[in-house]
Protein backbone atom coordinates (compact mmCIF):
# COMPACT_ATOMS: atom_id res chain seq x y z
CA UNK A 1 0.00 0.00 0.00
CA UNK A 2 1.49 3.38 -0.73
CA UNK A 3 1.03 6.64 0.98
CA UNK A 4 0.93 9.35 -0.59
CA UNK A 5 1.16 12.87 1.45
CA UNK A 6 0.62 15.87 0.46
CA UNK A 7 -0.07 19.31 1.57
CA UNK A 8 -2.87 20.22 2.82
CA UNK A 9 -4.42 22.32 -0.26
CA UNK A 10 -4.25 19.38 -2.53
CA UNK A 11 -5.94 17.37 -0.27
CA UNK A 12 -8.91 19.88 0.08
CA UNK A 13 -8.56 19.86 -3.86
CA UNK A 14 -9.01 16.04 -4.71
CA UNK A 15 -11.70 15.82 -1.63
CA UNK A 16 -13.38 18.88 -3.72
CA UNK A 17 -13.16 16.49 -7.00
CA UNK A 18 -13.92 13.32 -5.35
CA UNK A 19 -17.42 14.99 -4.08
CA UNK A 20 -17.95 16.46 -7.22
CA UNK A 21 -17.27 13.36 -9.23
CA UNK A 22 -19.77 12.01 -6.80
CA UNK A 23 -22.57 14.74 -6.73
CA UNK A 24 -22.28 14.87 -10.79
CA UNK A 25 -23.11 10.53 -10.48
CA UNK A 26 -25.26 11.09 -8.09
CA UNK A 27 -27.39 14.50 -9.83
CA UNK A 28 -27.37 12.01 -12.88
CA UNK A 29 -28.77 9.28 -10.78
CA UNK A 30 -31.54 11.74 -9.66
CA UNK A 31 -31.83 13.10 -12.70
CA UNK A 32 -33.30 9.63 -13.88
CA UNK A 33 -34.92 8.81 -10.90
CA UNK A 34 -36.56 12.77 -10.93
CA UNK A 35 -37.37 12.05 -14.85
CA UNK A 36 -38.85 8.74 -13.73
CA UNK A 37 -41.04 10.16 -11.08
CA UNK A 38 -42.33 12.66 -13.60
CA UNK A 39 -43.15 9.95 -15.95
CA UNK A 40 -45.04 8.08 -13.65
CA UNK A 41 -47.06 11.17 -12.08
CA UNK A 42 -47.63 12.02 -15.71
CA UNK A 43 -49.44 8.52 -16.45
CA UNK A 44 -51.13 9.07 -12.85
CA UNK A 45 -52.54 12.17 -13.84
CA UNK A 46 -53.24 10.82 -17.34
CA UNK A 47 -55.37 7.60 -15.76
CA UNK A 48 -56.85 10.33 -13.35
CA UNK A 49 -58.66 12.30 -15.47
CA UNK A 50 -59.54 9.42 -18.19
CA UNK A 51 -61.40 8.11 -14.80
CA UNK A 52 -63.06 11.13 -14.22
CA UNK A 53 -64.13 11.32 -17.92
CA UNK A 54 -65.21 7.79 -17.80
CA UNK A 55 -67.15 8.63 -14.73
CA UNK A 56 -68.27 11.90 -15.87
CA UNK A 57 -69.64 10.69 -18.96
CA UNK A 58 -71.35 7.21 -16.86
CA UNK A 59 -72.90 9.69 -14.58
CA UNK A 60 -74.18 11.90 -17.67
CA UNK A 61 -75.40 8.93 -18.92
CA UNK A 62 -77.43 7.82 -15.93
CA UNK A 63 -78.74 11.24 -15.17
CA UNK A 64 -79.66 11.65 -18.93
CA UNK A 65 -81.53 8.25 -18.16
CA UNK A 66 -82.79 9.20 -14.85
CA UNK A 67 -84.37 12.33 -16.54
CA UNK A 68 -85.96 11.19 -19.43
CA UNK A 69 -87.47 8.02 -17.33
CA UNK A 70 -88.70 11.18 -15.35
CA UNK A 71 -89.81 13.21 -18.55
CA UNK A 72 -91.76 9.86 -19.46
CA UNK A 73 -93.78 9.67 -16.32
CA UNK A 74 -94.67 13.52 -16.80
CA UNK A 75 -95.76 12.47 -20.14
CA UNK A 76 -98.57 10.46 -18.83
CA UNK A 77 -99.36 12.98 -15.44
CA UNK A 78 -100.15 15.34 -18.44
CA UNK A 79 -102.28 13.21 -20.42
CA UNK A 80 -104.65 12.57 -17.38
CA UNK A 81 -104.47 16.30 -16.17
CA UNK A 82 -104.51 18.10 -18.84
CA UNK A 83 -103.82 16.02 -21.97
CA UNK A 84 -103.24 18.94 -24.47
CA UNK A 85 -100.22 19.75 -22.05
CA UNK A 86 -98.45 17.57 -24.07
CA UNK A 87 -97.54 19.54 -27.08
CA UNK A 88 -94.49 20.70 -25.79
CA UNK A 89 -93.14 17.36 -25.52
CA UNK A 90 -93.90 16.21 -29.02
CA UNK A 91 -91.27 15.84 -31.30
CA UNK A 92 -92.47 17.36 -35.19
CA UNK A 93 -92.30 14.31 -36.52
CA UNK A 94 -94.08 12.74 -33.59
CA UNK A 95 -95.75 9.64 -34.73
CA UNK A 96 -98.52 7.15 -32.94
CA UNK A 97 -99.17 3.81 -33.36
CA UNK A 98 -102.00 2.75 -31.07
CA UNK A 99 -103.58 -0.18 -29.98
CA UNK A 100 -105.75 -0.03 -33.28
CA UNK A 101 -103.06 0.29 -35.66
CA UNK A 102 -103.77 3.71 -36.45
CA UNK A 103 -101.18 6.04 -36.82
CA UNK A 104 -101.29 9.61 -35.37
CA UNK A 105 -99.26 12.65 -35.80
CA UNK A 106 -98.82 15.34 -33.58
CA UNK A 107 -101.37 17.42 -35.13
CA UNK A 108 -103.92 15.00 -35.37
CA UNK A 109 -103.53 13.14 -31.45
CA UNK A 110 -103.49 16.65 -30.23
CA UNK A 111 -106.79 17.41 -32.28
CA UNK A 112 -108.02 14.21 -30.98
CA UNK A 113 -107.67 15.12 -27.49
CA UNK A 114 -108.82 18.36 -27.53
CA UNK A 115 -112.26 17.26 -28.82
CA UNK A 116 -112.02 14.08 -25.71
CA UNK A 117 -110.83 16.17 -23.08
CA UNK A 118 -111.08 14.17 -20.01
CA UNK A 119 -110.89 10.65 -21.18
CA UNK A 120 -108.42 9.44 -19.10
CA UNK A 121 -109.11 9.83 -15.37
CA UNK A 122 -105.18 8.51 -14.26
CA UNK A 123 -102.47 6.09 -15.13
CA UNK A 124 -100.67 3.89 -13.09
CA UNK A 125 -97.23 3.07 -14.53
CA UNK A 126 -96.06 -0.62 -13.75
CA UNK A 127 -92.32 -1.80 -14.79
CA UNK A 128 -90.30 0.72 -16.92
CA UNK A 129 -86.98 -0.16 -19.19
CA UNK A 130 -84.92 1.59 -21.27
CA UNK A 131 -81.78 1.86 -23.37
CA UNK A 132 -79.91 4.77 -24.49
CA UNK A 133 -77.93 5.50 -27.01
CA UNK A 134 -76.00 8.88 -28.57
CA UNK A 135 -78.94 10.84 -28.37
CA UNK A 136 -82.35 9.12 -27.95
CA UNK A 137 -83.94 6.89 -25.70
CA UNK A 138 -86.24 3.54 -25.57
CA UNK A 139 -88.57 3.69 -23.24
CA UNK A 140 -90.82 0.17 -22.87
CA UNK A 141 -92.95 -1.04 -19.88
CA UNK A 142 -96.64 -1.21 -19.05
CA UNK A 143 -99.44 1.14 -18.11
CA UNK A 144 -103.01 0.53 -16.60
CA UNK A 145 -105.09 3.25 -17.64
CA UNK A 146 -108.30 4.19 -16.05
CA UNK A 147 -110.86 5.41 -18.29
CA UNK A 148 -113.82 7.90 -17.47
CA UNK A 149 -115.26 7.69 -19.93
CA UNK A 150 -118.52 4.72 -20.63
CA UNK A 151 -116.19 3.39 -23.29
CA UNK A 152 -113.82 1.40 -20.57
CA UNK A 153 -112.73 1.46 -16.96
CA UNK A 154 -109.48 0.21 -17.05
CA UNK A 155 -107.13 -0.86 -20.06
CA UNK A 156 -103.93 -2.14 -19.27
CA UNK A 157 -100.85 -2.00 -22.44
CA UNK A 158 -97.34 -2.62 -23.34
CA UNK A 159 -95.86 0.87 -24.57
CA UNK A 160 -92.56 2.28 -26.41
CA UNK A 161 -91.43 5.35 -26.18
CA UNK A 162 -88.49 6.60 -28.38
CA UNK A 163 -86.82 9.85 -26.79
CA UNK A 164 -84.75 12.26 -28.69
CA UNK A 165 -82.81 14.69 -27.89
CA UNK A 166 -83.44 18.02 -29.60
CA UNK A 167 -80.66 20.93 -28.88
CA UNK A 168 -81.60 21.05 -24.65
CA UNK A 169 -84.47 19.18 -24.71
CA UNK A 170 -85.88 15.58 -24.80
CA UNK A 171 -88.97 15.29 -27.10
CA UNK A 172 -91.09 12.24 -28.16
CA UNK A 173 -90.50 11.27 -31.46
CA UNK A 174 -92.30 7.51 -31.56
CA UNK A 175 -95.10 6.15 -29.21
CA UNK A 176 -96.88 2.44 -29.89
CA UNK A 177 -98.59 1.09 -28.12
CA UNK A 178 -100.65 -2.75 -27.64
CA UNK A 179 -103.12 -3.29 -25.55
CA UNK A 180 -102.98 -6.47 -23.38
CA UNK A 181 -105.88 -6.50 -21.80
CA UNK A 182 -109.12 -5.26 -20.93
CA UNK A 183 -111.02 -5.10 -17.57
CA UNK A 184 -114.59 -4.32 -17.44
CA UNK A 185 -115.91 -3.92 -13.70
Amino acid sequence: MKVIHSKEGDMHRVVDRIVEREMSVSIRRDRRSCLSLCALIVAVCFAAVSCSINAAEATDESSQSAFVLALDAEYFARLASDSTSIADLLHEDFRYLTHYQTELSKHRLLEYLRQSPKLVERFELGDRYFYSAADRTLIWGTVRTQGQSDEFESVTSRYWHVWQRAGSQWLLLRRQAGLLDQDAD
